[in-house]
C-alpha cells in the first residue's frame, strides 16, 4: 500500500470508529486493502464486487450457485432449505482488522468493533447493484437487495 493510502485508511478507519464514515470511503478502504487480502477472504470477495459489480465468480458467487442448486432439490423432492449468512459481520470487522494491521494501520480495535452499524450500512449501500450473473441458469441473474435508510 501507498503511503498516502496509508494515511487516508487511518483516516477511514478512524471515521469507522466514530460512527462517521461514508459510503465513498468504505469503497475507497476497501480497494485499498483489496490487493492485499486473502484470495478467499470475506472482505476480498466484497472489495472484488465493489470493483468488479458483475461478478461471476468469487465466494458469494459459489454460495449463491450452491443455495440455488439445494432449492431446486429442496423444491423437487421436498424438505428444508436454510439459508444463513454468507459474511457475518463480526467476521467481516475481524478480517477488516487484520487486513489493517497488516498493512500497518494504526487502528484502536476495541473502538472499530464497537461502531460498526454505520460501517454496515455503507457497506450494504455500496454493494447496492452488484449483480451475480448465475451462467449455468442464464434465465436467473441475482441481484443484491436494495435497502434504504
Amino acid at each position: 500500500m501507498k503511503s498516502s493510502d496509508r494515511i487516508d485508511a487511518e483516516r477511514i478507519a478512524q471515521a469507522i470508529s466514530y460512527g462517521q464514515v461514508s459510503r465513498a470511503e468504505v469503497v475507497a478502504l476497501l480497494i485499498y486493502l483489496r490487493e492485499g487480502l486473502p484470495r478467499r477472504s470475506m472482505l476480498r470477495d466484497i472489495a472484488d464486487s465493489m470493483a468488479h459489480p458483475k461478478r461471476s465468480k468469487g465466494r458469494s458467487f459459489e454460495y449463491i450457485k450452491a443455495f440455488l442448486l439445494d432449492l431446486i432439490e429442496t423444491s423437487k423432492y421436498g424438505g428444508r432449505t436454510v439459508v444463513q449468512s454468507i459474511f457475518p459481520l463480526e467476521c467481516i470487522v475481524q478480517e477488516l482488522l487484520d487486513a489493517l494491521h497488516h498493512e500497518g494501520v494504526n487502528v484502536e480495535d476495541t473502538a472499530l468493533k464497537t461502531r460498526t452499524e454505520l460501517f454496515h450500512k455503507r457497506l450494504i449501500d455500496a454493494l447496492n447493484g452488484v449483480v451475480l450473473d448465475m451462467r449455468f441458469c442464464p434465465n436467473v441473474p441475482v441481484a443484491f437487495p436494495v435497502f434504504r435508510d
